[in-house]
C-alpha cells in the first residue's frame, strides 16, 4: 500500500548481488506538505525507478533537492531560479511567465546555472553582457537593444528575489550596469498606401480581415484572437475585454495586458460590413465562439511572405499597431505636430491625418476621427 507522507530523503545506496538491484537507507526529514511523496514498499526505490535514476543521479537529485531548500545566498543559482519561477508563477500571467521561462533557460542558465549567488560577482555578470553585445547570428545581426536590455533586466530582478529572501546582501547588477534601451530608436510602420498594396495581396479571406481589424484598430493580437462575435457590438464598436493565449498547449483567455486595455473601440462603416459579413459564413458560429482560430505565427509568417512577395519593408505583425498607439501617446502630443488633412463626411467614422513625427518622418494612417477630436479637445494640437 503506498501512504503519502512528508520526508525528505537522504539516500545511502547498497547493491543486492542476489537481485541485481540497487537499494537505499533512507534518513527521512519533514517537508512541506507541498512537497509530498508517494513511497511504496521499496521505499525510495521505487520513485528512483519510476524516474530510471543511476545511483549517481539519484545523489545528484538528492544534492540539487537539498539546495533548493537552501535559504541563503550560498545557493546554486539553477535552484534559485527553480524557486523563483515556482513563487512567481502564482503573481504573473501564464504569458509573461513563458517569456520568463525561455530567457532564463536559453540567456542565463547556460551561464551562471552552476554558480553559488554569492559567486556571481560583477566581473561575471559584464563578461556574460560583453558576451550577448558581440553575438551575431548568421546573417551578421546582433541581438536588438530593446532585447538585450529584457535579457539583462530579467537577471537582474532574479538577483533582487535573492537580496529580498535569500540573504544576498547586494545585487551585483547594479554595480555592473545595464546594456540595451528601453525604447527603440526606431519605430517600424507602414503608410496607408503601403498596407492597402499588403491587405490586396492577401489571398485568405479570414487573414485579411484580420490584418484590417489590427491596422484600423490598432488592437494587440491576443486581443484580436480573443474576439467573438459578441465583441461585435451594433454601434460600430469593439469591446476588448479579454486576451487569447495559448501556453504549453493549453488555450487560455486571460484578462487584457492592462487595466486600460479594457476599452470598446470604434470602427469605421467597411470594416463592421466586413466583420459582419464574415460571421455570416461562419455557419454554426455561437456568441461566445472565436471569430479567428489560426495562431499568431500564422499572422507573422503571412506578413513576412507578402511582405517579401510584393517588395514592401520587412516589419512586424505588432507594428501594425504603432500608427495607431503612437499620436495617442504624452510624448507624441507634447511634441509633435498633428494636421488633419482630410475630413471624411459626418457618416464616416474613418478618417486620414497626417503625423509630423519629432524625427521629421511622415506617416499617413487611417486612425479614428473621434480619437482626433479627443486630441484637440485636451489641447495637444
Amino acid at each position: 500500500v503506498c501512504v503519502c507522507v512528508c520526508v525528505c530523503v537522504c539516500v545511502s545506496p547498497h547493491h543486492s548481488l542476489a537481485s541485481g538491484h540497487c537499494h537505499y537507507s533512507l534518513k527521512l526529514r519533514q517537508l512541506p506538505a507541498s512537497q509530498n511523496l508517494l513511497l511504496g514498499a521499496w521505499g525510495f526505490v521505487a520513485f528512483l525507478e519510476a524516474k530510471d535514476f543511476t545511483s549517481r543521479e539519484a545523489k545528484e537529485y538528492e544534492r540539487l533537492y537539498l539546495d533548493q531548500q537552501n535559504s541563503t545566498s550560498d545557493i546554486l543559482f539553477s535552484s534559485l531560479v527553480e524557486n523563483y519561477l515556482a513563487d512567481m508563477s502564482h503573481r504573473l500571467k501564464p504569458t509573461t511567465m513563458e517569456n520568463k521561462r525561455f530567457i532564463i533557460k536559453g540567456k542565463l542558465l547556460p551561464y551562471f546555472g552552476n554558480l553559488k549567488v554569492c559567486d556571481i560577482d560583477t566581473i561575471k555578470i559584464r563578461k556574460w553582457q560583453n558576451e550577448l553585445i558581440s553575438y551575431r547570428d548568421e546573417a551578421g545581426n546582433p541581438f536588438s537593444q530593446t532585447y538585450l536590455k529584457t535579457v539583462n533586466n530579467q537577471l537582474s530582478a532574479i538577483m533582487n528575489y535573492a537580496v529580498a529572501h535569500y540573504q544576498l546582501s547586494i545585487n551585483p547588477c547594479r554595480a555592473a550596469g545595464s546594456i540595451g534601451k528601453s525604447k527603440a530608436e526606431e519605430m517600424n510602420i507602414w503608410t496607408q498606401k503601403q498596407y492597402e498594396l499588403f491587405s490586396n495581396a492577401i489571398q485568405k479571406s479570414a487573414l485579411k480581415l484580420a490584418f484590417d481589424v489590427l491596422f484600423y484598430t490598432g488592437m494587440r493580437v491576443g486581443e484580436l484572437l480573443a474576439l467573438t462575435p459578441a465583441d461585435i457590438l451594433p454601434s460600430k464598436r469593439i469591446d476588448i475585454n479579454k486576451n487569447y493565449a495559448k501556453v504549453n498547449g493549453e488555450e487560455l483567455f486571460l484578462e487584457p495586458k492592462t487595466p486600460k486595455a479594457k476599452r470598446c473601440i470604434s470602427i469605421p462603416d467597411f470594416l463592421y460590413d466586413d466583420i459582419r459579413e464574415y460571421i455570416s459564413k461562419l455557419y454554426g458560429i455561437e456568441n461566445g465562439d472565436r471569430l479567428f482560430y489560426f495562431t499568431k505565427s500564422a499572422l507573422d509568417k503571412e506578413i513576412k511572405c507578402i511582405a517579401a512577395k510584393i517588395g514592401l519593408p520587412a516589419i512586424r505583425v505588432h507594428d501594425l499597431r504603432h500608427p495607431y498607439v503612437k499620436h495617442k501617446t504624452k510624448s507624441f502630443l507634447r511634441n509633435s505636430r498633428v494636421f488633419k488633412a482630410d475630413f471624411c463626411a459626418p457618416s464616416h467614422s474613418l478618417c486620414t491625418e497626417v503625423f509630423h513625427f519629432p524625427d521629421n518622418i511622415n506617416l499617413i494612417s487611417g486612425v479614428n476621427i473621434h480619437t482626433f477630436n479627443q486630441c484637440v479637445s485636451q489641447g495637444g494640437i
